[in-house]
């Protein structure tokens, strides 16, 4: 029998970095949190393995190493390392406590507050009301702590029976701000899902109070504001008010949240620009290159410091399309080793060629698409559509249909998304037309071309365009 990586223990083990394995040794050996010599034992062999290459580990040896002069046993064992995981959890959880510096305090508040230590509790209590002052971040993590506070002060006051120095409303306040920005955010996130999801969310009490929330004092807040506006922006296509109120509230707040909340009121905002690019509005063209520029800057767009490559791509695609290639060449020398090494080569030549085509340089993109792995739907679909804009470009015709076919044949054998098979369906289709006409039919012309304008979701409908204006 042997003990595998998907063992819980070793799932858990394996996720600790080096300093929380040096941090376990004082747990383990401190008669406080363990007084089990087993337990420091399997903690002593696991240190000594090298994960994950040690793996599958066999059991008898573990229980050897553990339980020396026993016969195993293998429900002895199992309590062993269940209970050394439970160690390690309670480690990770005070560590973990400790370091969150502001929960930890109010903490202390309460634990003095509920004690009747008063002289404890006013010096703890000014502390928290400093460290909240100096707190950069004014965002729902902030205000709960906030709120929390408050509660704290008017227990302390309740409980000293001073009734007529009760002062309620900064609790009535605070329940309020934190609805409003808890309910804000989640509807955002539910908005945007629904946008990619056939479902339909019922917003519940956001319906009956979001016309009032301009009105409220806690709209000055600017956690209130920025999702008020994100909400009704993402519910509303053409809201282009509430969009430029969110980006001015964003670039100028941006530092009162945190690094994950700042990634996705940009993702908010990013989806929504895409959104109405794919529409055919070059405004939000900009709007998108835009943010992601200022999401470079501020660096929202690294996991684990790599980038996407779909991310990558997406930046080097809208700078083309905005006309900055200088600016996507820069881009691509400068950070395409941020993509992971597995794709890193055939991302680095997709783009390139993209590159290389907007500056009509087709004879260099052609021998980049050979080396960009196909394997990936999206990479497939690209590199497809750039060679039949190629054909097309240099007039090889029998090229331009052999590949016409071929996106045609791969959108209808494939499990391609429904935004893809209309994209990529609807491009094919217009190519077909577009070479049906002859240079005489120009009101045929006129009229495909008011068939691309009115397509939604046409990721080539400047090029398509283009085509009609120089015929």
């Amino acid at each position: 029998m042997e003990i595998s990586s998907g063992n819980k223990l070793i799932q858990l083990w394996i996720s600790l970095s080096p300093a929380e394995i040096r941090g376990m040794n004082m747990l383990v050996h401190s008669i406080f949190f363990n007084r089990r010599e087993d337990l420091s034992s399997l903690y002593a062999y696991l240190r000594k393995k090298e994960f994950p290459g040690c793996l599958p580990l066999e059991r008898k040896d573990v229980h050897d190493a553990i339980f020396p002069e026993r016969p195993y046993d293998d429900v002895r064992l199992r309590g062993t390392m269940s209970d050394l995981q439970e160690r390690i959890e309670r480690y990770l959880l005070l560590s973990h406590h400790e370091s969150d510096t502001l929960n930890y305090q109010l903490a202390k508040v309460r634990l003095y507050r509920s004690r009747g230590l008063f002289k404890h509790y006013e010096f703890a209590q000014r502390k928290l009301d400093k460290m909240l002052e100096k707190q950069p971040e004014r965002n729902a993590d902030y205000y709960e702590l906030a709120h929390g506070s408050a509660i704290e002060k008017l227990a302390h006051t309740s409980s000293n029976r001073r009734s007529r120095d009760l002062d309620l409303q900064p609790v009535a306040d605070g329940i309020d701000r934190l609805f409003l920005i808890k309910k804000l955010r989640h509807a955002c996130t539910q908005l945007t899902h629904q946008a990619i999801h056939p479902i339909d969310y019922d917003f519940g009490l956001l319906k009956l109070i979001i016309e009032q929330i301009p009105n409220l004092l806690h709209y000055r807040i600017p956690a209130v504001a920025l999702y008020y506006h994100c909400f009704c922006f993402l519910s509303d296509s053409e809201s282009s008010h509430h969009f430029q109120q969110f980006k001015s509230l964003f670039t100028t707040n941006a530092q009162k949240f945190s690094q994950a909340e700042r990634k996705d009121l940009y993702l908010f905002a990013l989806n929504y620009c895409i959104r109405r690019h794919n529409r055919g509005e070059a405004n939000y063209t900009v709007e998108a290159w835009n943010l992601y520029r200022f999401a470079l800057e501020q660096k929202l767009l690294l996991e684990n410091g790599l980038m996407s490559r779909f991310t990558f791509s997406n930046i080097v695609g809208i700078a083309i399309k905005v006309g900055k290639l200088k600016w996507a060449d820069q881009f691509i020398k400068d950070n395409h080793q941020l993509v992971d090494i597995k794709y890193r080569a055939s991302n680095l030549n997709l783009n390139m060629a993209r590159l290389a085509f907007a500056r009509r340089e087709f004879s260099d993109a052609l021998p980049m698409l050979q080396q960009v792995d196909r394997s990936d739907q999206l990479n497939n679909l690209i590199c497809r559509s750039l060679l039949i804009k190629i054909f097309f470009e240099t007039n090889a015709i029998d090229s331009l249909y052999a590949q016409l076919d071929g996106l045609d044949q791969f959108l209808r054998r494939r499990d391609a998304s429904e935004f893809h098979r209309k994209n990529y369906g609807n491009f094919t289709k217009f190519i077909r037309q577009y070479l049906a006409l002859s240079d005489y039919e120009n009101d045929k012309k006129m009229n495909l071309k008011k068939e691309i304008l009115l397509a939604e979701g046409l990721s080539e409908k400047e090029w398509l365009l283009s085509l009609i204006s120089q015929g």
